[in-house]
């Protein structure tokens, strides 16, 4: 009863939101029909983004956001809060990111990842951590839980400096049921997981390290 109730009050808060929506034009556009450049002298690296993104940027620290209005439950709430209370999210964060540089390098990143026996033999590298070569060449480890949480990918762009990129997936498309992932994918205006990959990798492959 609890989930059809649920599924029901989801299914409503999509009615409501096409509705408005509606009225003022809301379509698709082309994601790349305007590219924007950002520039960061204090970290010394400038990217290109889709201006459907928001870029800012505060004490070294970028964050690139979009976000869709849609009042449904927190996927991240992992506690059983009140019915009243369960629906706290009022928008789906659709597209976020973290960047920064900072001071390491690969061998010390690795070295914080080896996994070791009782008695001090090195077995490897822990499973979290992967190699990737695409667009940029370095590695990606996940650092959340159950699809809440970042994807950290870290670049060497110099002898003792790694681009840190925090990618946060959208967990209102990790692990609900499909029923409900259905109701997601028809937000208008969202950005739905497979172009929140194709926009991030366009970042990425944008990167340039100013000297």
């Amino acid at each position: 009863m609890n989930q059809m109730k649920r599924w029901i009050a989801l299914w409503l808060a999509l009615f409501c939101t096409i509705e408005l929506m509606s009225n003022i034009g809301y379509g698709q556009t082309a994601y790349f029909a305007q590219v924007k450049t950002h520039h960061s002298k204090k970290l010394g690296i400038e990217f290109d983004y889709s201006a459907k993104l928001k870029v800012k940027e505060n004490n070294r620290l970028i964050t690139i956001e979009h976000s869709v209005n849609f009042k449904h439950p927190d996927p991240c709430n992992r506690s059983d809060p009140p019915e009243s209370q369960q629906w706290k999210s009022k928008k789906i964060l659709d597209f976020y990111s973290k960047i920064t540089v900072i001071t390491t390098n690969s061998e010390e990143f690795l070295f914080k990842e080896l996994e070791y026996t009782k008695n001090g033999e090195i077995t490897g590298i822990r499973r979290s951590v992967e190699f990737i070569n695409y667009p940029m060449r370095g590695f990606r480890e996940y650092n959340g839980n159950h699809g809440c949480g970042p994807y950290s990918y870290y670049f060497q762009i110099s002898p003792e400096k790694i681009l840190l990129v925090n990618r946060f997936l959208v967990p209102e498309f990790g692990e609900a049921p499909e029923s409900e992932k259905e109701i997601y994918r028809r937000v208008p205006n969202i950005i739905l997981p497979e172009d929140e990959e194709i926009l991030f990798n366009h970042i990425l492959s944008s990167f340039v390290v100013k000297k």
